[in-house]
This record gives structure tokens, C-alpha cells and sequence, in this order.
């Protein structure tokens, strides 16, 4: 569904979309114009279809308002008359009337809107759920090692699930074969780092250094991405005394 620039609810007289147009906008011999361009659709027959799909996402919740309406607003535009057409003389703003919109939106509703009828449902309510969602974007550790764009190692599937797991639960048994990556998921320094548990990591780093002394891990981790923000830490240099 697309959006609309604004969408006004006044529980007690219904829903009202507002059509917002910036820039230099007339209206000339019957069609808008917007910086010299003309506008197809037109401020109103945007607002118009938008208000059509949102009624019925509000009917699918089986919600309608008491009274539906359009209105246009051009902020970087001042008049003194608006346009004479009936349906814009008095549910058009200009820019002399942001600064006074307290007075200027109740207005707007009560010309823009028909006389309310009796409501359905939480209508209210519906459309604090189609606007109002909460949603933090986050991966899972394993989602994150498949996703890293550069010097990613590569892990199959019961590795990644492996790391996602790690996430939600502090120490896990790795069983496997020689060969079979446990030496590789035993990193779980860069887990610990992830999760900026960042003395953890160091402590698992100083072992796993003091365990594969030939491992060219001190020259490289210098470089790559994934101990960035360990490297930042006062003990990293304890790696450094670990190898020898």
C-alpha cells in the first residue's frame, strides 16, 4: 500500500488524508503544475486512490470511520484566495498557515470531511497497528557470517546454525571429527567478540595462540574486519606475549 503525506484521525469526525505538494504549484487553465512540471495525478486523485486502499485495509479489519476526506497542502506556496473549485476553495493550506496549524487542521476537518455516520470497529485502533509496528533490524550470529561481505570464512549449515545457537546459550559442546571445523568454531572469541564480551574473547584467544604457536593468527588479525573492535581493547596486546 502505498503511503499518503499525512493521515488525520479525529475519532469523533473520521479519517482525513492530506496530499502535501512542495515547491512552486499553480493550478493553470484546469491543470496543476508543479516546478514547471505538470502533475499526473493531480494532488487530490493521489489522495483520493491512497484513501481508497486505506479503507480497505481498515474493512479487512472490519473497521470503517465515521467519515472519510482529502485535503492538499502546498507549504512552500502562500495565498490570499485559494482556488475557487468547490472542492479546494476551503480544504486547501498554504504556507501562512503552517505556523497557525492549531487553528488550521480543525478547520480543515470540519470542511473536508461529510457529516460523521456511525463508525466499525476500532478504527482508531487499526491504524496505530498498520503505522505504529515496532521493528529493530538485527541478524542472528550465523545469518551475520553468512551476510559479511569481505574476508568471510565459509561455513556450511550446521556450522552456522552452530553460531546460532552460541547466541542463546553460554557454552555449548562441538564434537567432530578431525577436519570437521572444530578448531574453526572453537573461535568462539569471535562470537564473544560480537556479543561484546570482549575479556572472554581475549582469555580464548590467548589459548588458542598458545596452542597453534605456528598460526600466522597474530599477523593477520591486524588486518581483518572481525577483531576490529577487539583490537580496540587494552588487553589485546596480551596476544602478543601468549605465542611465545
Amino acid at each position: 500500500m502505498r503511503e499518503g503525506d499525512f493521515v488525520i484521525a479525529e475519532p469523533r469526525r473520521g479519517l482525513l488524508v492530506l496530499e502535501v505538494k512542495g515547491g512552486a504549484v499553480e493550478l493553470r487553465d484546469g491543470l496543476w503544475w508543479q516546478n514547471a512540471q505538470l502533475m499526473k495525478p493531480t494532488p487530490r486523485e493521489q489522495a483520493f486512490r491512497f484513501g481508497t486502499l486505506l479503507l480497505a485495509r481498515l474493512a479487512d479489519g472490519q473497521c470503517e470511520p465515521p467519515a472519510y476526506g482529502v485535503a492538499t497542502c502546498f507549504p512552500d506556496v502562500a495565498f490570499s484566495a485559494p482556488p475557487s473549485q468547490d472542492d479546494l476553495s476551503r480544504t486547501t493550506l498554504g504556507e501562512q498557515h503552517l505556523r497557525w496549524l492549531d487553528q488550521a487542521l480543525p478547520s480543515l476537518v470540519e470542511h473536508a470531511l461529510p457529516a460523521p455516520r456511525s463508525q466499525r470497529g476500532n478504527w482508531v485502533g487499526r491504524l496505530h497497528e498498520l503505522w505504529g509496528e515496532t521493528w529493530k533490524p538485527r541478524l542472528t550470529l550465523g545469518q551475520r557470517a553468512r551476510h559479511s561481505a569481505e574476508d568471510r570464512v565459509m561455513l556450511d549449515g550446521g556450522q552456522l546454525a552452530f553460531l546460532d545457537a552460541l547466541q542463546d546459550n553460554n557454552r555449548l559442546l562441538v564434537e567432530g571429527a578431525a577436519g570437521s571445523g572444530k578448531t574453526l568454531l572453537a573461535r568462539e572469541a569471535y562470537v564473544r567478540t560480537l556479543v561484546r564480551d570482549y575479556d572472554e574473547a581475549i582469555d580464548l584467544l590467548k589459548r588458542y595462540v598458545a596452542a597453534n604457536p605456528g598460526h600466522e593468527f597474530l599477523a593477520q588479525a591486524g588486518t581483518v574486519w572481525w577483531w576490529r573492535e577487539l583490537r580496540a581493547q587494552p588487553r589485546w596486546r596480551e596476544l602478543s606475549q601468549a605465542g611465545r
